[in-house]
């Protein structure tokens, strides 16, 4: 007995590119890849959707990146840091303005094509410390926690967050240069800085007097 099977070929597409961080390629950071057209949505099956055909990958020692095998769909690209989560590295997948993350792209998927995406991010780097004022007098705070809140002309770029230690002090991950503020927080010790700018290449240590907030 013979059986023939009529059979379709499908030709794929793919996105592929490199991510260079302050004119270096960037090894091991995380690039995830992520259905577009689905934000804001409030049905659970398509929240669901994005989040089962979503992709990430690292890039390689070359500061290389690569997806195949996709269908003709719309993505978010999206930048984050080495140690992101699978679905931690980008905040607000379906939230009403997309994912977001170091930098983003929107790119769509065409069948049998390859398209090509570098991610040329400048950044700088931000430390600091801090301290309690109750009335005049300062007083030492310990652990907290410390928030970089990123301008609006910084599109795409989500807000990063790290811990303070037991000595006050605090120190973020390489963040994309431009304009950004504050979010101090240790106990009932409270700060939101006014905006400010890192420059490419630039390494910024501040030290912020938190002022304690009503019960």
């Amino acid at each position: 007995t013979e059986l023939v099977l009529p059979l379709t070929a499908t030709e794929f597409g793919e996105i592929h590119g490199a991510v260079v961080l302050n004119g270096l390629p960037a090894a091991d950071y995380r690039v995830f890849l992520i259905p577009a057209g689905y934000e804001g949505s409030e049905t659970e099956r398509e929240r669901q959707f994005v989040v089962d055909n979503m992709r990430s990958t690292h890039t390689d020692a070359q500061g290389e990146y690569r997806f195949a095998g996709l269908g003709e769909l719309d993505y978010w690209l999206v930048l984050a840091p080495p140690s992101s989560a699978d679905v931690g590295g980008v905040g607000g997948i379906t939230a009403q303005d997309g994912p977001q993350g170091l930098a983003r792209a929107q790119l769509a998927a065409e069948a049998g094509k390859r398209i090509r995406h570098d991610f040329f991010v400048q950044t700088a780097r931000l430390a600091g410390s801090i301290v309690g004022l109750r009335g005049k007098k300062e007083i030492a705070l310990r652990n907290g926690v410390a928030t970089a809140i990123p301008a609006s002309e910084l599109d795409g770029v989500r807000r990063i967050r790290t811990t303070i230690d037991r000595d006050g002090r605090f120190s973020f991950p390489p963040l994309p240069s431009g304009s950004w503020r504050l979010d101090l927080r240790s106990g009932n010790f409270r700060l939101r800085t006014d905006a400010f700018s890192l420059s490419p290449g630039e390494s910024t240590l501040r030290k912020h007097r938190l002022r304690e907030s009503k019960p």
